[in-house]
């Protein structure tokens, strides 16, 4: 797989296609259907991720146990994209 750097954005293009994913009630039957044909959908209208937005670090750290993951940190709660070169790796 080939990769470019978009020269305006510093985003990485890949040589794959790509195609827009759908959003979907999560009571849709056509999301019944992507989901279980392994075909990316985003659910909507379920309260899936609610718990998450109490995780810090400090929670993760202690439930995760002890194998590894990687984490990345935001100044904001939007993550668009990230920078290889500004992963840390943590042990």
């Amino acid at each position: 797989m080939e990769t470019t750097v978009d020269t305006e954005s510093g985003l990485k293009r890949f040589s794959f296609q790509v195609k827009p994913v759908q959003r979907l009630h999560w009571e849709d039957t056509a999301a019944d259907h992507l989901v279980t044909h392994e075909e990316p959908v985003i659910l909507t209208g379920t309260n899936v991720v609610t718990p998450a937005l109490r995780w810090t670090l400090p929670y993760l750290e202690e439930n995760m146990g002890s194998t590894k993951h990687t984490v990345y940190l935001s100044k904001s709660r939007t993550f668009m994209y990230y920078d290889e070169k500004k992963v840390l790796l943590c042990s």
